[in-house]
């Protein structure tokens, strides 16, 4: 097995910038205090992966692979590319030759749907890959649910090699997203052989569709009356955290207001407070609330299912603990949960996902619910 690590992946998520690609985007993210994900993601699915008596293992020097593997005490049998302090994206591209030069039988990368793009991009179509779940977005379905659930996947092909299925290799441009330009889409790269297993593997992002709009509407509505009940009750009003979506923008409309794409956004009194906003900056709004004074307003990514912890890792532990667990309120149109079976949270905080788990009730219409089971990843 290759084993690489992308060691930026996912830095920009709870700073708010929507992704980790581009050349100053790792810096900018920790000069706005972020920090590093993905060697403790690499670590989760070592201290999971039971069958290393059946694996070989080839890596990458430092950061990409042979820190974490001896931080685990887990041996490899060859490094096939060395790197310097700054990774790029010409490391990912040598490595991956690198493992089809030992004639690995599958790579396993932890990164984000940026990785699995460069990955698919140097290696020969026909070699499997999975995905260790460590990006902002990770649309594509080359992704294991949790670093856990591509320890088992992995365990499982190391005894039937031939559960293969095809799986899409999708990326949102986010420089542009960052710049604002409207109209920008989630766009396919190309195909992947994976080991399948539907327990464990992930969904791709399915759009939003054009009949949606209406119950969106629906429950954009039922969404700003409600507010306008709990403002009357509250001259200083409460803070409705939007997460990103077509429900947010639905809202936004109902209200007459402009939302960021992508972003999460923040309303008190039918009023914008704030626009695009990061961890650390929902944490400073909640500061000065007292509990049952914020709602946290949120919809699955279409058919991957997650909750919290794909695309809007913004709303970190400390935000959700801040608004408490009982002001969460997950929308979803009726068709989006007819084309998402099961949904998630992973939050990071493996406590916080328990706790968040069980039965919920989603908002699917005006004043329509369902009730879903949500599941810790």
């Amino acid at each position: 097995m290759g084993f690489l690590i992308n060691p930026i992946a996912g830095i920009g998520g709870r700073v708010g910038l929507k992704g980790s690609d581009g050349p100053d985007t790792p810096r900018k993210a920790l000069d706005m205090g972020a920090r590093p994900m993905a060697g403790q993601k690499a670590m989760d699915f070592l201290s999971a992966l039971k069958c290393l008596d059946d694996i070989e293992i080839y890596t990458c020097g430092g950061s990409m692979g042979q820190d974490v593997l001896e931080e685990a005490s887990v041996a490899y049998h060859a490094i096939v590319h060395d790197v310097a302090d700054k990774t790029g994206i010409e490391d990912t591209l040598a490595a991956v030759r690198g493992f089809e030069g030992a004639g690995v039988d599958l790579i396993a990368f932890c990164g984000g749907d940026g990785t699995a793009r460069d990955v698919h991009h140097a290696m020969d179509a026909e070699m499997p890959i999975i995905g260790i779940p460590s990006g902002v977005k990770m649309y594509s379905s080359v992704f294991a649910l949790s670093p856990e659930a591509a320890a088992s996947t992995v365990c499982t092909f190391t005894q039937a090699s031939d559960m293969l299925a095809e799986a899409e290799i999708m990326d949102l441009d986010e420089e542009a997203v960052r710049k604002g330009k409207p109209g920008v889409r989630v766009k396919l790269h190309g195909l992947a052989m994976i080991p399948f297993d539907k327990t464990s593997i992930q969904r791709a992002k399915v759009p939003s569709e054009p009949e949606e709009k209406e119950f969106a509407e629906a429950i954009a509505s039922c969404l700003v009356e409600e507010m306008g009940k709990d403002d009357d009750q509250d001259v200083q009003g409460v803070l409705y955290i939007l997460g990103p979506g077509s429900v947010k923008k639905a809202i936004m409309r109902e209200l007459g207001l402009e939302g960021s794409f992508l972003g999460v956004d923040v309303i008190v009194n039918k009023k914008i407070a704030d626009l695009d906003l990061n961890e650390g900056q929902l944490i400073q709004l909640l500061d000065d609330k007292m509990p049952g004074d914020a709602r946290l307003i949120i919809t699955p990514i279409g058919a991957q299912g997650f909750v919290l912890g794909r695309g809007n890792q913004q709303i970190g532990p400390g935000v959700i603990r801040k608004v408490g667990i009982d002001n969460i309120q997950i929308v979803a149109t009726p068709q989006k949960l007819a084309h998402t079976p099961r949904l998630f949270v992973q939050t990071g905080d493996k406590e916080l996902d328990m706790e968040i788990a069980g039965y919920r009730k989603i908002l699917v219409g005006y004043r329509m619910w369902e009730m879903k089971k949500v599941k810790a990843a």
